[in-house]
């Protein structure tokens, strides 16, 4: 089943490979948790697995995303009022969210136009010269890790038609500036999204992608950067990676998923702890 395909979100989710297969989120567990977490978060692997319901305050980035990337404003629907505290207003808001839809108030729903128009300017008065037009939003990629056909897939939010660019679209409540969005790339291991994504796509389409995230703020004046990881950045992302891979095969191999070990461990306070309490003790 190696190659790219067109398929649904929740049916990427729901892992559409012969057997379990590996993906950003999934190395993340294995290597910063445990592989235990990798387990129970894994839909073919946890016989109770429960995929998250989306909570309202991703509702902004979520049509942001979509109409941006895709061209369509088919998922949103602007409902005409102030806030969500009325019952009215929660039943036409839940009755959305039943029919596949994100629900937005008539003022979300603007400041989301208003971001798609921003982004569209940005990305196409960047370095990079871009238009979404230009490549495909949502392909999911899926090939085999030799020698032992272990399945792994990502969905790049787009690509280009050369296949030479990735780009990552980022919506965030804080600030688009670059050196505090690499804090949010450690935290949330998306430097193993860049290397995982190059390797995908270069095993798939034969080429050497670059790979971008373009961040943008959802308060006015929605202003977007973009951004892409150094070598020494790119190359810790890469021996991650390997990492995962490692697990996850010792794992599906053995069938045993390790959690935290029982032994007592004594920790020490942080250095800026300390700090912090000989401030307090010297004032």
């Amino acid at each position: 089943m190696n190659g790219k395909f067109v398929m649904t979100f929740e049916q990427y989710l729901a892992d559409p490979c012969p057997r379990p297969s590996l993906t950003r989120s999934t190395i993340k567990d294995l290597i910063t948790k445990t592989p235990r977490h990798a387990f129970w978060n894994h839909p073919k692997l946890n016989p109770d697995f429960q995929p998250e319901e989306s909570a309202t305050h991703f509702d902004i980035g979520t049509a942001a995303h979509t109409i941006f990337l895709e061209g369509t404003d088919d998922v949103a629907v602007s409902l005409p009022y102030d806030d969500w505290r009325k019952k009215e207003a929660q039943a036409a808001r839940d009755e959305a969210r039943a029919n596949g839809k994100v629900p937005l108030l008539a003022k979300q729903y603007d400041s989301v136009m208003a971001m798609v128009e921003v982004a569209n300017k940005s990305l196409s008065e960047s370095e990079l010269g871009l238009k979404v037009e230009w490549g495909e939003p949502e392909l999911t990629y899926i090939w085999k890790e030799q020698p032992d056909d272990l399945y792994c897939r990502i969905r790049p939010d787009w690509i280009n038609t050369e296949r030479t660019i990735i780009l990552d679209y980022k919506t965030s409540g804080r600030s688009a500036e670059p050196e505090d969005f690499s804090r949010v790339i450690t935290q949330n291991g998306l430097d193993i999204q860049d290397a995982l994504y190059r390797r995908g796509v270069s095993e798939i389409e034969g080429t050497t992608p670059d790979f971008i995230f373009m961040v943008q703020e959802v308060d006015p004046p929605y202003l977007c950067s973009f951004i892409e990881l150094d070598l020494q950045f790119q190359e810790m992302g890469k021996e991650k990676v390997k990492r995962g891979l490692h697990l996850w095969r010792e794992c599906i191999k053995s069938g045993v998923w390790p959690s935290y070990s029982n032994r007592i461990y004594t920790v020490e306070p942080p250095s800026y702890s300390l700090a912090q309490w000989e401030m307090r003790k010297a004032g």
